[in-house]
């Protein structure tokens, strides 16, 4: 996922532009974003105060990393798991 250029001030802004009358096209020419970003913006953060857009936008970012460290300690379990069973069989083996 590609970095955003905008903070979370600068996107809640712009969403009450809106509100105080600014047409979106200005906003948009404004910004130098698309129709479509602003679009993007106002249905996934439209109604969200600066506070809640900070924090949905660090847990969108921090969702990716656990899931990602969660991948780590799978194969990290997984490797434990065959390490300890090669070791049981030769232990039974040895017997």
């Amino acid at each position: 996922m590609e970095k955003m250029m905008f903070n979370e001030e600068q996107i809640a802004f712009a969403l009450r532009q809106v509100e105080t009358g600014t047409s979106v096209d200005e906003i948009c020419t404004n910004l130098g974003i698309t129709q479509t970003t602003f679009d993007d913006w106002k249905k996934k953060y439209g109604g969200l105060s600066v506070s809640d857009l900070r924090r949905l936008m660090h847990l969108e970012t921090e969702v990716p990393r656990l899931g990602k460290l969660v991948s780590r300690l799978m194969v990290v379990a997984w490797l434990a798991i065959i390490i300890v069973s090669i070791y049981a069989v030769r232990v039974v083996l040895q017997s």
